[in-house]
């Protein structure tokens, strides 16, 4: 039982411990997840700390990191809290995983680095992912990181393109080489399309 816990801690899972451990098979793996006694709400419109559980809403089933070799997926029920200052009643927020998210932030994030290593296609494929999730998945990793960036002048400026989704959708994306990092995302893959992105810089750094 130990074990578990510990497990939950590492995973941390804020405010929820593991249930149970249900092996659905040799390749995959089930955590189910209960409330913790110590467990604490805040409202997602206000921030306040004065919340109460209203209710719980229908049992999700998420994505997580690998564990033991097996896919791994989190079941729990989100709960439902009503804010005794601003009188909001809303789902509560998860600091591992994004609203309306079918996996956590961290298998995200593990993803998108697979992408940065290999095709979307192929790491959608070995993390047993659909392609067009992958896409949305990276899509979205890419317009995160392209709204933090500050523009700066890279040593080595390289431009590639990427298939958003199946058919003829294509995204430009421009890397600092010297970084290895991607900088900047923008749809299209035309001259036109790159001014777009190029014409966020100043005049001294183009």
């Amino acid at each position: 039982m130990r074990v578990i816990e510990s497990i939950g801690e590492l995973l941390g899972l804020q405010g929820m411990e593991i249930e149970s451990v249900i092996e659905e098979d040799d390749k995959s793996v089930t955590l189910r997840l209960g409330r913790s006694e110590d467990a604490e709400w805040s409202c997602p419109a206000c921030h306040s700390l004065e919340v109460v559980c209203y209710d719980h809403a229908p049992r999700r089933r998420v994505r997580d990191l690998p564990l033991w070799d097996r896919q791994c997926s989190l079941e729990f029920r989100p709960a439902r809290v009503k804010c005794r200052r601003c009188g909001a009643v809303s789902t509560e927020s998860l600091s591992w995983l994004e609203a309306k998210q079918h996996q956590t932030l961290r298998f995200e994030r593990r993803l998108v680095l697979l992408c940065e290593r290999t095709t979307a296609k192929e790491a959608g494929e070995f993390e047993g992912v659909e392609r067009d999730a992958t896409y949305r998945i990276e899509r979205r990793w890419l317009g995160k990181v392209a709204a933090n960036w500050k523009p700066e002048v890279p040593e080595t400026l390289c431009i590639d393109e990427i298939s958003l989704r199946r058919g003829h959708n294509y995204a430009t994306l421009f890397y600092d080489l010297s970084k290895r990092a991607v900088i900047g995302m923008v749809e299209g893959r035309k001259a036109v399309d790159c001014s777009r992105f190029l014409r966020g810089w100043s005049k001294e750094l183009r």
